[in-house]
This record gives C-alpha cells, structure tokens and sequence, in this order.
C-alpha cells in the first residue's frame, strides 16, 4: 500500500495544517468570498488561530467533541479549521433534522458543547437545555482578532471527525475519521480535478457530508478561492460565473440537468467551466453528452464514495474523453489509497465482470463507528469495509456500480438492477426525471416499477416508454408499472432519489386501488 501512496501525501496533518501551509504559499490571494465578504489565505489564517485560542481559554481540551449547527457558508471551513488548529474533534449536524434527532446525536457523540450560527440559536440552546454538561456557543461570538494558539500536533489515526449517518436504520451511526485519513481524502478529489491556485469554486455543500468535507479540503490544499453560496440552483451558479469567475462546480446529476434546463442557461457562461465534479447518483449516457457538449473546456470527473471511505473511485477526464459507453456508466477506476475487490455470495474474489459486493479497505478508510463496536464489526469481514453497493469490476480494472444491495429488485426469480433501467428510461424523450424501485407482489416477489418526471411541455405515454424499454433490456427488466409525476422526484439533501418513499407511495396506491 505505501508504494501507491505517494500521490495522496500531502506533507499536511491536519485542515489547520493545510490552512496554514495556504497561508504561507499566498498569503495576499483571496481565500473565501461569501456575499461582498472577501479574506485572504492570511487573514483566514489569523481568524482560525484566534478563534482556536478562544477555545483555549473557555476550557476545551484536545480531544474533546464539539458539535457544529451551522448552514452552507464559509463558517464551515473557519469554524472547522478553527476546532482542527485547537486539537478538537469536529461533529458536523444536520440542520434538517428535528430537535430529538439533534439532541440524539449530541448525546451519542458525547460532545462538550454546540457552536452554532445564530440562525440556529433556538435549536442550539434547547439541546443545552435537554442535554446536561452542554454549552451552546455562539460561532459569532469566538474572537476572531485575538493572541493566536499553538497549532495541535496531530498524530497519525488520532480523530478529527464524526459524520452520523443510517438514521433510517435505527439509532443514527457516528462514522469516525481520522485527521491523516481526511488529508489522504482531500488530496485525492483534488488530484481527479487539478484543483490549483487558479481555481474559483463554487462551494454549497454542507458540512454535514462527507462530499462537503472533501471538497473544502481539497480546495485548501489547492489554495485555490472558494466561493460560497447555499442557494446553488441554476440562476446562482450562473450569476456566481458572471460575478465571481467561478470555473468550477461540482454538482449531482439532477443538478446537472436542472442547470442545462433552466430558462437562464447561458452557453457561454458554461463554456467559462474548467472543472465540474458530479456524483452521489447515477448519470445517464445522454445528460453525461449533453454536459460535454455544453461545457466544452470542463475537466469532468465523477467522484464515487461513501461516508466511510471518502472517495474510493475516480472517472477522470481522460475516461470521459474515451467515447466508450461501457466506461462512461461505471464509477471509474480505484484510487491509489484504497484496495478494491468484488465479493461473491460465499465472500471469495469474483472474477472479471461478476457482480458481487464492493469491499475496499486503505489508509482513507473509516476506524469504524463511534462507541458502536457491534455495528463496527458488522461493517468489517478480515479487515475488508462492505459498501453495501453491488458492482463488478471489468478486464480493463474500472467499476461499474449497478445497485445498492438493498435497491436490487428481484422478481421472478431474476436479478434487476435499476440503474441499468433507468439509463434506458431516460433515453426516452420528453424524459426529464426517473427513478426505478421493486414493489411486492403476491406473484413476482416485487414488480420493477418507475416513476417519472415529464420534461416541460412534453408528455409521455407509459405504454410508450414500456414498448421503448423492451426494444432494448430483456423483458423481465422491464417496468411493469409506470407512474408519471406531475411533482419532482423526493430527493436527499444529497440529491439522491429517495426510492423508499416512491415504494411507499406505490404500495399506498396499489392497497387503495385493491
């Protein structure tokens, strides 16, 4: 493994580290620009050391947890840098979960104290007051100007983060990363994308995200100038090209379409893109051609990994230059600071071209879940991570993933992974959105079925889009159900499809109608 390392060393221990080498390598270049704020690399340097020492001084020790409520801004790169410089672990929340949600993982974490935007006093002081032993700080409140603070000396494997996530799985998992195995993640995105000091980032990720998490990384190793905004809907990122020289996004694909779809779309904005990293779902052939031809001069990358790894494969911009339709539907290839392999049922290597589960295991890997050794041991088999994810790796060493294990349809007895229907589906014109999921049946065990958003103006006929499907996937790939939304498909904050709600409603409709 260390012979394949060298390109993910970033000579830094820490986001404080890296905020601080920015610092000395431009120290007059702009670092973060947030409305009409602007600081320099310097400046955001001074601000992080103050504010480390603030903490200093209110009694926090290296080693302890803080959580953080705080929405898309650059106080997310500060506030972290800062708890980073002070020897702090960093616990990102989810401001869109409820009030018990919070306080649950505030009291899972078993965090000293809450520092949150003033947006989310409310929020803040009521987990302080359900929680015993727990401050609520207000971020706006942390000097910023004062006597700067020795930067901690992080040691290899020492944590520096906790991302809860699997709320939908009972209690909510607290996934442990260490500040060594951020740096490696971090290096990683920014070698797929060349990010370098002329870089302008348009940032609207939450903090709460391991993509969010990676992409500032990345872009303070970059020194580059991080432009941050939280409504990054189509008029944003096209008024951010046009006011700020934003030359890179990165987005999910619905995004993507929303972006080539909106009545603002200005090609010649577009073709101002250097870089654009897309992921968290899958892409369609036709919206992955239509963003080339768009965005001529983007290097485009997609990026797939998991709260628990970080990045774990690239599809690089020479991939995408390579025509090759079986390439341009996988994941890409491995990075260099993880092992991949595809597991079969009985667990041993599959070979080329079987499909089985994704395991991984490297430096950028997660230690596993806090204070949870259960759910930790379930998530490793001899050292090996389960992904959950079912894919396959070809003869030329890229992955393709084909489902979630838990998305798999099986009917009648055969396998159906959905990505390779929607793909078809969303070749169909006039479609804009689509989303393939199994639904029990007393007959088949589950009955493919998709739901699907019209383009404006178009219609789409669902015996139609059947016949198209079958003129291209077996027949038992085929949706024998089609739902035709007049709404948006549900999505994450990810902008991942929420199939357990469109399953949900598809079962709600099929008992009304029985």
């Amino acid at each position: 493994m260390a012979a394949v390392m060298d390109d993910v060393r970033t000579g830094f221990d820490s986001l404080a580290g890296a905020v601080e080498g920015a610092a000395q390598a431009r120290p007059e270049c702009v670092a973060i620009v947030e409305k009409d704020r602007k600081a320099t690399w310097s400046q955001l340097r001074d601000r992080v050391a103050a504010m480390a020492a603030d903490l200093h001084g209110r009694g926090f020790l290296p080693g302890d947890r803080v959580a953080l409520l705080a929405g898309v801004g650059a106080s997310n790169l500060e506030v972290a840098a800062a708890l980073s410089w002070a020897g702090l672990v960093a616990i990102p929340l989810n401001f869109r979960l409820s009030l018990p949600e919070l306080t649950q993982a505030v009291r899972t974490a078993a965090a000293t104290a809450v520092l949150y935007e003033p947006a989310y006093r409310d929020q803040a002081e009521s987990i302080a007051q359900m929680q015993e032993d727990i401050l609520a700080i207000d971020m706006s409140d942390l000097s910023t100007d004062g006597q700067a603070a020795t930067r901690h000396d992080w040691r290899p494997g020492e944590l520096a983060l906790i991302l809860f996530t699997g709320g939908t799985t009972g209690a909510p998992k607290g996934v442990m990363h260490s500040a060594d195995a951020l740096m490696v993640q971090g290096r990683n995105v920014q070698n797929c994308l060349s990010y370098d000091a002329d870089t302008v980032a348009l940032h609207s990720q939450p903090a709460f995200h391991i993509a969010g998490v990676n992409q500032l990384t990345a872009l303070t190793l970059a020194a580059a100038r991080i432009v941050f905004r939280a409504d990054a809907g189509p008029p944003a990122v096209y008024q951010e090209i046009a006011a700020n020289g934003v030359n890179s996004i990165g987005a999910v694909p619905t995004t993507l379409a929303m972006l080539l779809a909106s009545p603002d779309r200005d090609d010649a904005l577009l073709a101002r893109l250097q870089s654009v990293v897309y992921g968290a779902a899958p892409i369609s052939e036709k919206l992955l051609r239509d963003v080339r031809a768009a965005m001529p001069h983007a290097r485009l990358c997609q990026l797939y990994g998991l709260t628990e790894s970080g990045p774990i494969s690239a599809l690089l911009p020479e991939h995408h230059m390579l025509d090759d339709p079986d390439i341009l539907r996988s994941a890409g290839k491995p990075r260099s600071h993880v092992e991949v392999r595809i597991a079969g049922p009985d667990g041993a290597p599959a070979g080329p071209d079987v499909v089985g589960e994704v395991m991984l295991r490297g430096h950028g890997v997660t230690s596993g879940y806090w204070q949870d050794p259960e759910r930790t041991g379930e998530l490793f088999t001899d050292g090996w991570m389960h992904t959950g994810d079912a894919g396959f790796i070809d003869g030329k060493g890229f992955l393709t993933i084909v489902d979630r294990y838990k998305d798999m349809i099986v009917t009648g007895g055969e396998n159906v992974y959905s990505g390779e229907v929607e793909n078809i589906i969303a070749a169909f014109p006039g479609v804009a959105a689509c989303a393939v999921y199994g639904v029990p049946d007393d007959f088949w065990g589950e009955i493919v079925t998709a739901a699907v958003v019209a383009k404006p103006g178009a219609q789409i006929d669902p015996d139609a889009l059947i016949a198209h499907c079958r003129a291209h996937i077996a027949g038992y790939k085929c949706p024998k159900a089609i739902t035709v939304r007049d709404t948006p498909l549900p999505l994450s904050t990810l902008g991942k499809v929420l199939k357990h709600v469109l399953r949900a409603e598809a079962i709600a409709a099929r008992q009304a109608a029985a």
